[in-house]
């Protein structure tokens, strides 16, 4: 993952928190990570982790070679990501 999909992530999972998301997923230059959030109507949201190619458990995937996790996670906990990420990338300098 590069350091300005990181960003989009802390954003993506602060607008997921707020109810604001401009889009329902977000997947990154390499395709083998995304997350999508199934359920927005009231706490917990779900959201669904899809695993492609190197990114793969070692329980491996469907016949597309395809995997995926859904959890369910509270808006506050979403919220706390968001501003953790950032925290963590700052010591990322952007390039």
């Amino acid at each position: 993952m590069l350091r300005w999909e990181a960003d989009e992530l802390a954003n993506w999972f602060e607008e997921v928190s707020r109810e604001t998301p401009r889009r329902a997923d977000i997947e990154f230059v390499e395709p083998d990570l995304r997350f999508d959030f199934q359920n927005r109507a009231g706490e917990p949201v779900i959201m669904r982790i899809q695993f492609e190619a190197e990114f793969l458990p070692p329980w491996g995937g469907d016949t597309r070679g395809r995997a995926h996790v859904d959890i369910q996670v509270s808006v506050e906990d979403l919220a706390n990501a968001a501003e953790s990420l950032r925290e963590e990338l700052l010591t990322f300098p952007a390039r």
